[in-house]
């Protein structure tokens, strides 16, 4: 989710753009028995505050060719907290 919520501000900032929102809807999404006790604890989880997005040195990356040339140093998040990791055991 997180990588097309970032593609959603990348295309936003090479057409110049205002980003909207993001909506996502999952078509084939289940839950393994054996992972029951972890989604109960995600489900507890008290969500935290979003990260900002910010671009450097990103304002002559526009159009098809600014979207290609994007690089990992022209992006910075700011604010970003998780959670602990919550371990799964391999579901086959």
């Amino acid at each position: 989710i997180s990588s097309y919520a970032l593609l959603t501000h990348l295309i936003a900032h090479v057409c110049d753009m205002t980003v909207g929102e993001f909506i996502h809807t999952f078509g084939d999404l289940h839950i393994y028995v054996n992972h029951l006790e972890q989604v109960e604890e995600l489900l507890m989880r008290e969500p935290l505050e979003l990260p900002k997005l910010e671009f450097v040195n990103a304002e002559n990356l526009k159009g098809l060719d600014g979207l290609l040339n994007f690089s990992y140093e022209n992006l910075n998040l700011i604010g970003y907290k998780s959670h602990a990791k919550i371990a799964a055991p391999v579901a086959v």
